[in-house]
């Protein structure tokens, strides 16, 4: 999440809204920090060479009202070329950095909360294809973890709860999925044992235990083999046999 803020002609601030889906009003910024930023804002930026040059090249900075930097570019005959850097006003941080090849983005990038605690941070390949990507929330923890292959596409997804433990983790190239509750318990899990048949094994705990609930196979999507129920105290409810999807003889 990343809050905006909207300023008039005259440098008076004018409107703030959040790029959340649910914009939540308590998200966006406050009345005082919109004014503390527009204090900062340096009327002479305009003069800038940065506005003024046809062809952009070399490193350009731009500073805040009090002379403090605010951002630093670098560009190569009008493309962006090397570190983009742009600097917190009210504190001594990085708001974010990026770095350029040839006009793409590429390497490692950095996102964050106001100067403060890490947004978003990743790397790009050459090619600008997201390797790894991770996102935190505000207080610090972390909310999400991604990877990618070389062709961009997802491969492992990982997401946490409020306070830090992992939620579920997914890989989306063989189907594996684990999940957990807020405590670090597990609730359940998927494996692949046989890429060929897409056989996997999945299993399911009592809420709140290690103690397993359910055990069974499926062979292409199917339940196939093996289904086994368990009592809370562990002792074995019952089998059940399964074929293509449906039900071989009794359970026992």
């Amino acid at each position: 999440m990343q809050n905006h803020i909207d300023f008039t002609d005259n440098g008076e601030p004018f409107y703030s809204y959040s790029d959340s889906h649910e914009n939540p009003k308590e998200k966006r910024v406050d009345v005082a920090t919109m004014k503390r930023y527009a204090q900062t804002i340096n009327p002479d930026l305009i003069s800038n060479s940065f506005f003024s040059d046809t062809v952009k090249d070399g490193t350009y900075q731009l500073h805040y009202a009090g002379g403090k930097l605010m951002a630093e570019m670098n560009f190569k005959n009008n493309f962006p070329e090397g570190k983009f850097i742009f600097f917190d006003p009210l504190g001594k941080d990085t708001l974010s950095y990026t770095e350029y090849s040839k006009g793409m983005k590429t390497g490692y990038y950095v996102q964050k909360f106001g100067g403060n605690s890490v947004y978003k941070r990743g790397r790009l390949s050459e090619s600008g294809q997201t390797i790894w990507n991770e996102t935190y929330l505000q207080n610090g923890l972390p909310y999400s973890k991604s990877t990618y292959d070389n062709n961009g596409k997802r491969i492992i997804y990982i997401e946490y709860y409020d306070n830090g433990k992992i939620k579920y983790k997914n890989n989306e190239q063989n189907g594996d999925y684990f999940s957990y509750d807020v405590n670090g318990f597990t609730i359940s899990e998927s494996v692949l044992l046989n890429e060929k048949h897409k056989i996997k094994k999945h299993t399911q705990y009592y809420n709140g235990t290690n103690q397993l609930k359910t055990v069974y196979f499926t062979r292409n999507g199917e339940r196939d083999s093996l289904y086994q129920d368990f009592h809370s105290d562990g002792k074995l409810k019952g089998n059940v046999y399964y074929k293509n999807g449906k039900r071989n003889g009794t359970g026992e």
